[in-house]
């Protein structure tokens, strides 16, 4: 079996770009052996991606990636329409798994119901789930 081909899927909306947790999590993997790439989802709203899904799908069917690691639930429909036969797996990273937080720290309704989705669609679509903590 050859090396191992993961292609890391992230926001790139930060003024910074990828975020630098995603960053340096995909060095470590690239200095254990595992031939790694970066996508980055640009943009905001369905539009943007739809669009970003198309260019993965192309970039996906180029490259052949044994795996998919979405880092949040956006970027997780995002790789999981563009995917082929790739494992999927998603990381939640935060207010995607927990909800949206209003000032005062209560959820808001609507980001409960997201948060439910997210983990029912996750479970349907992913080989892994992976929660960064309790």
């Amino acid at each position: 079996m050859g090396q191992i081909k993961v292609l890391f899927v992230s926001s790139g909306n930060s003024k910074n770009g990828l975020n630098p947790i995603i960053r340096k999590q995909g060095e470590s993997l690239i200095k254990q052996g595992v031939d790694l790439h970066f996508f980055t989802v640009k943009g905001k709203g369905l539009r943007f991606y739809i669009q970003e899904a198309i260019e993965l799908r192309s970039l996906i069917k180029s490259k052949r990636y044994d795996v998919i690691h979405a880092h949040y639930a956006l970027c997780m429909y995002v790789a999981w329409f563009a995917q082929r036969k790739e494992k999927l797996i998603v990381s939640f990273m935060g207010s995607d798994l927990l909800g949206t937080n209003e000032l005062d720290g209560s959820f808001t309704l609507l980001g409960k119901f997201m948060a439910r989705f997210h983990v029912f669609f996750a479970k349907l679509c992913c080989k892994e789930v992976i929660v960064k903590s309790k």
